[in-house]
């Protein structure tokens, strides 16, 4: 079953929000999230929003062959995460609401209000 969420990143006045599909869960995006932080060395916005859709796209078929990637229903890349209009409104379809405040360095999710601090290196992520 999908768990769908949104992740905004945050830095300054920029806004990037991104629809994930599936695996939207606490437990998997914050060990996701560290993954992520680890290899980025630039926190700019414009930087680390389509990276982190790339390295999602690729966490997501890093236990699947291409072989099994084209025969399964879920081929299509696009499905699973994409960019997504930033508007004040929460939409009504998502289970949890993740934003990433890359000036605090904060993951906060905004139904469960769940927080996270992060500090480079993330291996000391706290709730």
């Amino acid at each position: 079953m999908a768990t769908r969420s949104h992740i905004r990143f945050i830095k300054g006045s920029e806004k990037f929000q991104i629809f994930k599909f599936h695996d939207g869960t606490p437990e998997y995006m914050i060990p996701h999230f560290v993954e992520f932080f680890k290899l980025t060395r630039n926190h700019d916005i414009d930087e680390i929003v389509p990276s982190f859709i790339t390295f999602s796209k690729i966490a997501e078929r890093k236990t699947q062959t291409i072989e099994e990637f084209l025969k399964s229903e879920w081929n299509d890349l696009c499905l699973e995460i994409y960019l997504a209009k930033v508007t004040d409104d929460l939409p009504s379809d998502i289970e949890y609401f993740y934003i990433v405040d890359l000036d605090k360095m904060i993951i906060k999710e905004k139904f469960t209000k769940r927080k996270w601090n992060f500090n480079i290196p993330l291996e000391s992520v706290q709730e």
